[in-house]
């Protein structure tokens, strides 16, 4: 499978799709359906956002249509990073389907603990952005440990 556009293939063939600069949950959902209609049965999609702009007018600019969104993109987990996204994590973690397949981390220091150690071969990490702290350092950090 090709590597997705804009993605980066890393050891193991995971595939970075850094798309931290994106804050508005308008563009969060473009690019994970894209991600998801990529990876769709053939690699685990695991998600990384931030605090959200869901100041938009569009069907998910807000949280709980965001939230299911999520699930029905078939995201293999949802980590919620900073104190302003504990409300996506919340919101993710509603859908009834869902049994903790969305992570609430304080910073993302303690998320790339976590990411790492869910990441498997084969998996394609999509990393959005955040309106409160940046999450390159983040998508940063992840590309240098796997390349």
């Amino acid at each position: 499978m090709s590597s997705f556009p804009g993605g980066e293939t890393l050891a193991d063939d995971v595939i970075l799709v850094d798309q931290s600069h994106v804050t508005r949950a308008v563009d969060a959902v473009e690019v994970a359906k894209s991600v998801s209609g990529f990876a769709r049965g053939s690699r685990r999609v695991v998600a990384v956002a931030g605090a959200l702009d869901f100041s938009g007018d569009s069907d998910y600019d807000n949280l709980s249509a965001f939230g299911a969104l999520m699930v029905r993109l078939n995201i293999t987990q949802v980590f919620a990073v900073g104190q302003g996204a504990r409300a996506l994590f919340l919101s993710v973690g509603m859908e009834g389907s869902w049994d903790g397949e969305s992570r609430f981390c304080e910073n993302a220091d303690s998320a790339y603990d976590d990411i790492r150690a869910l990441l498997q071969p084969g998996d394609v990490l999509l990393i959005l952005g955040s309106t409160e702290e940046p999450l390159s350092e983040l998508a940063s950090r992840v590309k240098a440990e796997l390349s």
